[in-house]
């Protein structure tokens, strides 16, 4: 979760926030996802990042974001 803030908003004519502030929330989500499955000496760090931006963010409340592990190989973890 994610609260919205108006040094957020990359667009002020819409406003709309900052496409950076919301790929890092997914980042952030998924790397969680691929942690939780992880032993203590494993580390996560993002390999690929892919994100489809369908409609803008406003400022009408928090963002939010959740992310599933898909598949936890020998040295890459794959999550929606």
């Amino acid at each position: 979760r994610l609260p919205v803030r108006g040094e957020l908003v990359g667009d002020p004519r819409r406003p709309a926030i900052h496409g950076g502030v919301i790929s890092s929330l997914i980042d952030t989500a998924g790397g969680v996802a691929a942690w939780s499955a992880l032993g203590e000496d494993e580390t996560v760090s993002t390999v690929d990042l892919s994100v489809d931006f369908l409609e803008a963010a406003g400022l009408g409340g928090d963002l939010r974001a959740s992310a599933v592990l898909l598949r936890k190989g020998n040295r890459v973890a794959t999550c929606a």
